[in-house]
């Protein structure tokens, strides 16, 4: 798991939040997966990326946004010319797979017996503000964010699936999500 982590603090807290929710049980999603999809990134970070599930490639390679979405993710992140540390993770930490073997949404209840990993890694991240990244994950991280007292500064994007749908890094809703992404970074810097 590509986890960079600063201070014997966080180390710490790293070490913790893994091997207690390595093993989590709380949901039939557990059945499904090889690991449990954590984190990715720095602790602590400035921005905590959410998206909504982690994909079978993801669940191989036992981090978030690996594949095309994630070198899209990566990419509007530097292509932001900012300089910020950065986190990512999902919803849910295991991959929700359909009938026929296929990924799909999680459902609410699923999204709910995460909530307190979820509510946890944006403790340990002690991220200043957060990105949701295509609509269910604004819809279940919504619910989970209101228990959570601290009033954070969010941004809402279109997950990186849907801009490569639409034709990738060349296209208008590319360059709009990036525009949206630095002015949204450089505020969080300012004001911390």
């Amino acid at each position: 798991m590509s986890v960079e982590v600063r201070g014997k603090l966080f180390r710490t807290t790293w070490h913790n939040h893994r091997k207690r929710w390595e093993t989590c049980t709380k949901c039939s999603l557990h059945k499904n997966s090889i690991s449990k999809i954590l984190i990715r990134g720095c602790l602590p970070c400035d921005v905590l990326f959410i998206g909504e599930a982690p994909t079978q490639l993801e669940d191989i390679c036992r981090q978030p946004f690996v594949g095309p979405p994630g070198k899209l993710l990566d990419k509007m992140i530097e292509d932001t010319e900012v300089l910020f540390r950065h986190a990512m993770t999902h919803v849910v930490a295991c991959v929700p797979c359909g009938d026929e073997g296929e990924t799909r949404p999680p459902t609410l209840k699923e999204a709910e017996s995460c909530g307190d990993r979820l509510l946890e890694t944006l403790m340990m991240t002690r991220a200043k503000g957060i990105v949701l990244l295509g609509r269910s994950a604004q819809g279940f991280s919504s619910s989970s964010l209101e228990r959570y007292k601290h009033p954070f500064k969010h941004l809402h994007l279109v997950h990186p699936t849907q801009i490569i749908r639409q034709g990738g890094e060349e296209t208008p809703l590319y360059r709009k999500e990036v525009r949206s992404l630095t002015t949204f970074v450089k505020r969080i810097l300012r004001n911390g």
